[in-house]
């Protein structure tokens, strides 16, 4: 009986080091639930040193494109997400309009606007977590053989040089291509980013789907340069493909984001999540061969490896100061534009630009029906207050969802296809009668 007596001490502090090693457990084993799309590549390495900086959490991701993750968020208590984190900006100003989203404290180092335009909820509902950049890719070898120069900006390929050695995506079929034209648009203006858009796309091969084929094409040596973003060029070259990706002078970004849900459960995990992402350490993770996208916190590039871009130190004129809403607001507008313009008439547009240049290229002086001519090819479908009309950027971004919506778009379609080719037809006329001017 002493015996016993002597060894309850022992038990009761083993009974208390499990009970609290349960306890440690428990904790250790807190669920959180993040929402994303990113690539395995890229949340494992999220997933790993998160958690080693929390051991507490546990991390359980859920993998989502936009429209399912849209549905799931929609269901009650959000479906049990706590932690939204995608580049799918219309799901974020949704939830936003929703006030779904737990509004978030300001963050330090992290950058809400990128050259003028916004990336971030001023709000704080959700914060920009990195950001994905539009350019071209190059094959070096192809260019080099073509005898060009690399280009720096979006003028550069829009010469006659150029000419069969472009490929550019179709913003209604591929689906990063609508900010594509977007960033040139605001970065140029409306109407001379018209112009550069018409004249690149004029003796361009346009990609008629699929978010790679520009980079396949590219990579291939059908062609030396392609209009794309940024991750798609990253991850050919990290495949192995050769490769460069040029951010022009006139670069836009699109940006991803990370915010918590008001439904949240685990809010102190959530909170912890969030504040990873967002410091130097989960910034700099961005800069993983793996992932390759850029940080939103300046402080992260001085880990940068040598010769990676870094937008901060980017010396150019400030964007349209456009809203978070504005980046969307007008894409299926634009796209609707580019293929009135573009994609339908997409023969007699390459003539007629291959017949101005010819015909350019004879005067030795300046030709009033040339310049007319010009004029007339490069000019926007509509002006830009025109595409600033709510309304008509309705019709066009919720034509597929609205029967009425949809014959008014036709309606659009069909005055603009008929509006083009009338130009088209003045503009050959005015070049005929610069040549016939200028014969002997």
């Amino acid at each position: 009986m002493r015996l016993i007596k002597q060894f309850q001490p022992i038990g009761l502090w083993l009974l208390a080091l499990g009970i609290a090693s349960i306890s440690l457990q428990a904790r250790a084993e807190e669920r959180l639930v993040v929402l994303t799309s990113y690539p395995q590549e890229m949340v494992s390495q999220f997933e790993a040193a998160f958690e080693r900086a929390h051991p507490e959490y546990r991390l359980e991701v859920i993998w989502r494109q936009s429209a399912d993750a849209q549905k799931l968020l929609s269901e009650p208590g959000n479906g049990g997400v706590d932690v939204y984190w995608s580049p799918a900006l219309r799901n974020f100003l949704q939830l936003r309009q929703q006030a779904q989203l737990r509004p978030l404290p300001a963050v330090d180092g992290i950058a809400e606007r990128i050259n003028g335009a916004q990336i971030a909820d001023p709000d704080h509902g959700f914060f920009a977590s990195e950001i994905a950049g539009y350019g071209m890719v190059v094959n070096p070898k192809t260019l080099q053989a073509s005898g060009l120069p690399l280009p720096t900006d979006w003028q550069d390929i829009a010469s006659p040089a150029w000419a069969g050695k472009v490929t550019l995506p179709i913003p209604s079929l591929v689906g990063f291509a609508p900010g594509l034209y977007e960033s040139i648009l605001g970065a140029l203006g409306w109407d001379e980013g018209w112009g550069v858009i018409t004249q690149i796309a004029a003796q361009a091969k346009l990609a008629t789907a699929g978010s790679t084929f520009v980079t396949d094409d590219v990579s291939s040596g059908h062609f030396a340069v392609g209009l794309t973003i940024d991750f798609f060029a990253n991850a050919a070259i990290a495949n192995g493909q050769p490769l460069t990706f040029v951010y022009p002078h006139h670069v836009g970004y699109s940006p991803a984001h990370v915010g918590i849900l008001q439904s949240s459960r685990h809010l102190a995990a959530a909170e912890a999540f969030v504040a990873f992402v967002l410091s130097d350490a989960g910034q700099a993770l961005l800069f993983h061969p793996d992932i390759r996208k850029l940080p939103v916190r300046a402080s992260a590039y001085r880990q940068a490896p040598a010769g990676y871009f870094n937008p901060f130190a980017q010396a150019v004129s400030p964007a349209n100061q456009t809203t978070l809403e504005a980046l969307l607001s007008r894409q299926a507008l634009t796209s609707a534009i580019f293929d009135a313009c573009i994609t339908r008439p997409k023969a007699t547009l390459d003539s007629l630009w291959q017949q101005l240049r010819q015909a350019e290229a004879k005067q030795t002086a300046a030709n009033p029906a040339l310049i007319e001519a010009r004029s007339l090819a490069a000019m926007p479908l509509i002006s830009e207050h025109e595409a600033e009309d709510t309304h008509l950027q309705t019709v066009f971004r919720a034509r597929r969802e609205n029967a009425d919506y949809e014959a008014e778009a036709a309606q659009y379609e069909a005055r603009w296809d008929q509006q083009i080719q009338q130009r088209h037809a003045r503009a050959l006329a005015l070049i005929q009668q610069a040549t016939v001017q200028a014969s002997p």
